[in-house]
Formats: C-alpha cells, structure tokens, sequence
C-alpha cells in the first residue's frame, strides 16, 4: 500500500460522525426554516380569516335581498316608502301587510339592523344586523322614472350596503330590483 492511501484510509476513519460545528450549523438553518415557515403560517391565516369575514358580511346583505325580493314577489302593491327610503311597506295578496325597515337599534340590543314586520305579528323580527344602510327606491312601469307615489310603483330597488373595513371606499353594496307583478 502506498503512502498516500494509507493517509486517506486513516483520515476518513476518523471522520465517521459529524463535528459539532456541522451541529451548530445545520440546528441553526432548521430554527431559521421554522422561524420562516411559521410567519408565513401565521400571516396565511390572518388573510384567511379577514377574506372569511368580509365574505361572510357580503353573504349575510346578499341574503337581506334575497329574502326581500321573494316576499316582494308576493305582494300585490306598494302601501307606503319613507321619505328617506328605509322601510317600505307592501300589501300581501291574503291581505296581510309586510314591513321592513331599517334601524340604528333594535330594542333586544342589536345595532344596525333589518326588521319585518308582518300583519299578523305583535313585534318586529330582526332579520339581519350589522347592515350599514338599507334603500328602497320604487320605480314606475318604466323601470327608469322613481316615485314615491305608492301607487305608481312597479318596481322596487332594494340596496344593502355593509361594512368591510379592509376595502378602499370601507363598505360594500348589494343591489337588487323586483317588479311588483300585480299590477
């Protein structure tokens, strides 16, 4: 055997295990690759949790419009639109009378909050909270002209607008329009 493989057997004999410097360095990279991954982890979640949210408000005023335009479907005609357009009260085909309204408060606690109210109830039941602002705006047989004549109204335009604070303008805006089909 010569000299030189002689000295690379003894040298790699001796370097079976790894040094503790190697240690050192490869605990460190871990803890850095943790450190990194949970941040990432953490900061996932955080938009998760706010894209949740403001879907969830999006979904309660698109639920508001739904819920509205399938009993205004029902009505036979408009009784009444408040000068500043946030209750409106409809005339029911059994001859009962639906009112809904918008309020800043509810007496059980609530706040900003969609009530019904319908003929043969005692009281108002909330139906959403947390609703920024609710407008009715009622529409002549063209579709195009609005009146606050109740008996001119052939159309209703409901608009439901929410808070999203995370948005540029800090709130959003569901609109819908049902005709009231008995003319």
């Amino acid at each position: 055997m010569s000299m030189k493989q002689q000295f690379t057997r003894r040298q790699s004999a001796r370097r079976l295990g790894i040094t503790l410097l190697e240690l050192v360095i490869a605990g460190s990279m871990l803890a850095v690759v943790a450190t990194s991954i949970s941040v990432v982890m953490r900061t996932c979640r955080t938009v998760w949790e706010t894209n949740d949210n403001e879907y969830g408000t999006l979904r309660q005023a698109h639920a508001v419009t739904t819920h509205f335009v399938r009993q205004a479907r029902e009505c036979v005609r408009v009784n009444s639109i408040s000068t500043s357009g946030d209750s409106i009260s409809l005339s029911l085909r059994d001859g009962g009378t639906l009112t809904w309204r918008w309020a800043a408060t509810e007496p059980s606690g609530l706040s900003n909050c969609v009530l019904v109210r319908f003929s043969n109830q005692a009281s108002e039941s909330p139906v959403a909270a947390n609703i920024s602002n609710l407008l009715f705006t009622g529409y002549e047989a063209d579709g195009v002209t609005t009146t606050k004549t109740p008996e001119d109204i052939r159309l209703i335009k409901i608009a439901v607008t929410v808070a999203i604070p995370t948005q540029v303008g800090g709130s959003g805006v569901v609109v819908s329009n049902v005709w009231v089909r008995t003319w």
